[in-house]
């Protein structure tokens, strides 16, 4: 993890610190429903080795993640700053691995060699792209939302790292975002980002990656910087990433709340409440649960099953307390209002229902 980036203004480094310091600190900060699954599926542990000038050899490690179904991840140039330096006949003998989901040896997948596209400049964006091969046992991509990433974030909001701390396993970090203008057009953060790090996905509490690990600020052991997933947006244009965006109606991860109503029916009347929560399966597909409470009545989903059209999910729910009676639920989600709209199918006597993001 670089240390080289300095500060030029000292309003800059107050201001971080002035943040840091009336921040709740990360213990206790509970992770969303499944989000380390989620990474760890498209996580990538980088590493090559190579012998100095003076016979020592030496090893170089980092971390990445796969942004396509092509196997294309993505990573920090500084991770393959010593492997630039080094003499062209060494450079080309010199090869870099990755191994997907952990260390090797202790994931089910082999260690690749990794093909560069492009190393970018580690002194300028710090991002890298790099290419596992055709026949990688490539699990999910990254959920990753451009227009999104930059322009919902906030100092003080939740984030989550992922990555190998000092080459170890694999390992999830929280923290909390600092202010937003730390040298290079990064953001500063406040969490226990370590050397094995860097290259890795900073994760937004919503479910999607918002930025990358970048480094440490010099002689901090609290305050590091992120580089935003914007600055990586070149390089994913030339490859047609897919943008897993919830604009484009998919329901965004986290527990939502809302109350509905229902008229005659076997629900009886009055008002009950509902709690939906919206994970991601193994392949990476939305999955959920709802909870619903009403007077002695409760019951809870079993699964989402497919999208539909028009951007709805539909859930098989099975009412506890009656055994024998089912419904079904149809979920959209709507950017503009950023609210899951559900409706009964078997119930047309119960109002339709809106969830609000708890």
């Amino acid at each position: 993890m670089p240390a080289h980036l300095t500060l030029t203004k000292r309003f800059t480094l107050m201001a971080a610190a002035f943040a840091f310091a009336f921040w709740p600190g990360t213990a206790g900060a509970e992770m969303p429903d499944r989000l380390a699954e989620i990474a760890r599926d498209s996580i990538v542990y980088i590493h090559y080795s190579f012998v100095r000038e003076d016979g020592t050899p030496e090893t170089a490690t980092g971390t990445g993640f796969v942004v396509t179904s092509s196997g294309y991840v993505l990573t920090a140039s500084h991770v393959f700053r010593k492997w630039s330096e080094l003499p062209a006949d060494v450079k080309r003998s010199t090869k870099i691995y990755g191994s997907l989901f952990d260390k090797p040896g202790d994931s089910i997948s082999p260690d690749y060699v990794l093909t560069i596209a492009d190393l970018g400049e580690a002194e300028g964006r710090d991002v890298a792209l790099l290419k596992l091969p055709d026949d990688a046992m490539v699990r999910s991509a990254a959920p990753i939302c451009l227009g999104k990433a930059d322009r919902s974030v906030a100092t003080g909001q939740q984030i989550f790292a992922f990555g190998f701390p000092f080459d170890q396993n694999f390992q999830p970090v929280s923290g909390h975002l600092g202010t937003l203008n730390a040298p290079g057009e990064r953001w500063f953060a406040e969490s226990p980002f370590t050397r094995g790090m860097s290259g890795g996905p900073v994760y937004s509490a919503r479910g999607y990656v918002m930025g990358i690990v970048n480094g440490g600020l010099s002689g901090s052991e609290a305050v590091k910087y992120i580089t935003p997933i914007g600055h990586a947006q070149r390089l994913l244009n030339q490859i047609g990433l897919e943008e897993k965006c919830d604009a484009s109606g998919e329901p965004v991860l986290g527990q939502w709340r809302g109350r509905y109503h229902c008229h005659e029916t076997n629900f009886g009347r009055g008002d009950g409440t509902s709690v939906l929560t919206v994970t991601r399966d193994a392949e990476g597909r939305l999955a959920g649960s709802e909870h619903f409470s009403r007077g002695m009545l409760g019951g809870s989903a079993r699964h989402l099953i497919e999208k539909q059209a028009d951007n709805r999910y539909v859930f098989s729910v099975q009412v506890m307390s009656f055994p024998s009676f089912s419904y079904q639920l149809a979920v959209r989600y709507d950017s503009q209002s950023q609210q899951l709209v559900g409706r009964y199918i078997a119930h047309p006597n119960c109002d339709t229902i809106a969830w609000r993001k708890e």
